[in-house]
């Protein structure tokens, strides 16, 4: 029976020590203290009044905590010359520890945290956060074991735009007051860095038309660059990409996309990858494949074209996005281009002695200065028999005498009539016209460009018809106006000189009558 109390006595206090001991780490644990390390360098701006000095965080710096404690309280020789070796300390010690290993060749000292200074919410002193740059919150515990603690922070990897800083040791508890906290659980730990800061450069994009005019005829090349700047830090990102987006009307040709470095050589296709998106592209840049043109401009070049069936007198932009990641968060950035646009013209067919006669079925070609006629395809051909060539674009009077046409750049033009209105003839000559800025819209408000045609005798019929045997369908929108102008109908001009010859012979008729009667008189 005794030994049997003896080993209950044992077993319970046994189980008392055990919660004790989990008490005790519990309430080791909740006594944290809440720590900002901030990493700043300095920043000089030369002034009027002389050289001032700025604080700037920088983010993306990496510092190692290791408690020192038991290495300072336990040191053999003063405790000065403890804290003199533990500053010591190298960032190659202790850059490959993981948290809970020891340093080595350092007796009582032990890695407890690690972490990356980056943009962090800190309390203000009205308990405010606020977003600062090149900070680090730690939760570190007030004391190791019985002992308030005392901690070393290592800069173990650092950015290019700041130089690394210098080793800081801080013993808890510190003071309320000196420290200036809010709370007594906040403490806020500053970088020692006498380096001046390097202000690095950061991403930008600028898109631009490299064209020396807005106006284009469908399916043309237009020509765009892009202006990419590389940071300085490009080897930290996680991407880097630049997105093409242009108009729904414009259409980008992937495979005009070319990119050269500030010196007009091109950037190796390994460090990148086109892809299409929707009627654009995406750039993907490999961040370490840019890090030979850090702090320089690349360009892309590329060509977009202007999409078959777009309305005209319209701006249609594009837009270019810079998106990327630098480690810590992430960005984009966004430039515009000039407009581009495409030109029209609207018509109507009318009789001469009637314009509220609208004819329909007349066809017409399109033809430029040089002669050639327009196809299809929005292309100019030569062509020896145009009124049969099946390649090129012809314009069809409809029902009410109107027809159209859109997707030319500015300039002059001719409309070649191929087959007149039943009962009409056919125009001799070429009808000129101009494409401007608003000419197309102009046909909504200020009246349609009249081609006038007359009427055809008997014995004219047979000869009316045709340039052609067979008719085409014609592209043609109806469009409306009240008001009109009228071009030159040179199939009236035989008309006109047969009623001028007319009225030249009985005018000599006349005169010669009045003479003749004239000298009968004077012989009675």
């Amino acid at each position: 029976m005794k030994k049997l109390s003896i080993v209950l006595s044992c077993f319970a206090s046994l189980i008392f020590l055990t919660m004790n001991l989990f008490d005790s780490q519990q309430a080791e644990a909740a006594e944290a203290q809440t720590v900002y390390l901030h990493k700043q360098a300095t920043k000089t701006d030369q002034t009027n009044q002389g050289m001032l000095t700025e604080k700037q965080g920088v983010n993306g710096a990496e510092f190692t905590v290791v408690d020192i404690t038991h290495f300072v309280r336990t040191h053999s020789t003063s405790h000065e010359e403890a804290l003199e070796q533990a500053k010591g300390v190298a960032k190659s010690e202790v850059a490959g520890l993981e948290l809970g290993q020891a340093v080595p060749n350092r007796l009582g000292m032990e890695v407890v945290a690690k972490g990356t200074t980056a943009t962090t919410d800190v309390p203000n002193k009205q308990g405010q956060n606020e977003a600062t740059d090149g900070v680090l919150k730690l939760a570190l515990a007030k004391k190791n074991k019985s002992h308030d603690a005392s901690y070393l922070f290592i800069e173990t990897s650092s950015v290019s735009q700041a130089g690394p800083s210098d080793n800081i040791i801080t013993h808890l508890p510190v003071s309320n007051e000196l420290n200036d906290e809010t709370s007594a659980d906040v403490l806020h730990v500053y970088s020692k860095n006498d380096s001046l800061l390097e202000i690095p450069n950061k991403p930008d994009i600028n898109k631009q038309l490299a064209e020396d005019h807005s106006d284009f005829t469908y399916g043309e090349a237009i020509n765009y660059e892009i202006q990419v700047t590389v940071p300085t830090a490009i080897g930290n990102y996680q991407y880097f990409q630049v997105i093409d987006t242009p108009d729904a009307a414009l259409l980008a040709d992937i495979g005009s996309v070319k990119i050269i470095d500030q010196k007009g050589q091109p950037i190796a296709a390994a460090n990148y990858q086109v892809k299409a998106k929707d009627n654009g592209f995406v750039v993907d840049f490999v961040p370490s494949g840019l890090a030979a043109y850090r702090d320089t401009k690349i360009k892309i070049f590329y060509q977009l074209k202007i999409k078959e069936g777009a309305a005209a007198d319209t701006d249609f932009y594009n837009q270019a996005f810079l998106h990327y990641h630098d480690s810590l968060k992430e960005e984009e950035l966004k430039s515009s281009s000039k407009e581009v646009l495409t030109g029209g013209y609207r018509f109507v067919k009318v009789d001469k002695d009637n314009h509220q006669l609208k004819l329909k079925a007349a066809n017409f070609l399109v033809k430029n200065q040089a002669g050639f006629y327009l196809t299809k395809e929005y292309k100019w051909k030569k062509s020896d028999t145009p009124a049969k060539d099946e390649e090129l674009l012809r314009l069809v009077s409809n029902q009410e005498g109107l027809f159209e046409l859109k997707g030319l750049a500015y300039g002059d033009y001719q409309l070649e009539e191929i087959v007149a209105p039943e009962g009409y003839r056919l125009l001799e000559k070429t009808i000129d016209f101009k494409i401007e800025k608003n000419t197309y819209v102009a046909g909504e408000t200020t009246g349609l460009l009249e081609v006038v045609n007359s009427k055809s005798t008997k014995n004219q019929l047979a000869d009316t018809g045709n340039k052609q045997t067979t008719g085409g369908a014609g592209n043609t929108n109806q469009v409306s106006g009240s008001l009109s102008r009228r071009l030159p109908s040179t199939g009236d001009r035989r008309l006109d000189v047969g009623l001028l010859g007319l009225l030249l012979m009985l005018i000599v008729f006349a005169t010669y009558g009045i003479r003749k009667n004239s000298n009968k008189e004077t012989t009675k």
